[in-house]
């Protein structure tokens, strides 16, 4: 209230105030309260069987891509063990054939050899790049 309105005069107002009893609408029943309760107790259920699922779903896949890159990582092994051989296998044909084109050959053998020599340094360039 402001200054103006207390040196008013005027009638004077009384406060009443009135008290309704509750309606029973806002008055929760035990039967609410029970079904709330084991609704909850459903929805934490729930909840913890999605957990679950999802948790052995999560170590299954793990299981698969641990398996997977054993199996990968044995497969690069035998790719880097095959890919050693054949550069071993190239060096000793380079040899074989630098050998030939020593020797007195007649002019289509060597460029036959020549031909075979520039196949075997083309892979022993693509094996070097493969590692």
């Amino acid at each position: 209230m402001t200054d103006s309105m207390l040196s008013t005069p005027g009638p004077s107002m009384s406060l009443q105030t009135t008290t309704t009893p509750p309606s029973l609408d806002s008055v929760p029943s035990p039967l609410t309260q029970t079904s709330c309760v084991t609704n909850d107790a459903t929805m934490v259920t729930a909840a913890n069987t999605t957990i679950t699922t999802t948790t052995r779903q999560l170590q299954r896949n793990n299981e698969r891509l641990r398996s997977r890159i054993q199996r990968v990582e044995g497969e690069v092994t035998e790719l880097r063990e095959a890919n050693q051989a054949a550069r071993v296998d190239i060096g000793l044909a380079d040899m074989i054939l630098e050998d030939l084109m020593a020797q007195d050959t007649t002019v289509a053998t060597y460029d036959t050899l020549a031909k075979l020599s520039k196949l075997l340094e083309a892979a022993s360039s693509k094996l070097r790049k493969a590692t």
